[in-house]
């Protein structure tokens, strides 16, 4: 966890890939089917789903703690979405979203801009889900190279909740 990767589409290849590397493109149909110019940032890393953890209902910074920040310039970043591979589910309302900060962390803004969406996933289900793409705001291209974190809302602050590797997809 905490180990952040950023493929071009080019690095994402298979065929550029080594065998023990996270691969955007498990196969030759995905590769067709995918945008060409994407950048996949991996917020956790794949092995060992993580302990479990009990969202809250309040907007909570992931795990409660911010080495899984990262940055990222958000100049060209068109679009986004999150992808996330829950392995315990949580409660009926809980969800994790991506936000932005541009004043290093002291304001989170969601990338829609002016308190509209963030790339936000359910939790309540088991396996590989993933939010719509979203416009981004021309506030957060502005802001060029931003932090970028993981928070989580909406739980009952009791069910434990596992997750697999977690990923921003941008172009």
């Amino acid at each position: 966890m905490g180990v952040y990767h950023a493929f071009s589409s080019a690095q994402a290849d298979p065929a550029n890939t080594p065998a023990n590397q996270l691969r955007a493109w498990p196969s030759d149909w995905n590769k067709d089917h995918f945008h060409p110019d994407f950048t996949l940032i991996t917020v956790t890393c794949r092995g060992a789903a993580m302990t479990g953890y009990a969202i809250a209902s309040g907007v909570i910074e992931f795990l409660g703690l911010t080495i899984h920040r990262a940055r990222f310039d958000l100049s060209y970043v068109d679009q986004i979405r999150l992808i996330a591979n829950v392995v315990q589910p949580g409660s009926q309302n809980a969800a994790l979203l991506a936000q932005w900060s541009g004043d290093g962390g002291a304001t989170w803004n969601n990338f829609a801009g002016g308190g509209a969406q963030a790339p936000t996933v359910s939790v309540f289900r088991r396996g590989c889900v993933q939010s719509g793409w979203l416009n981004t705001s021309a506030a957060s291209r502005a802001a060029g190279d931003a932090l970028i974190r993981l928070a989580t809302m909406g739980g009952d602050g009791l069910t434990q909740v596992k997750f697999g590797t977690i990923a921003l997809q941008v172009y």
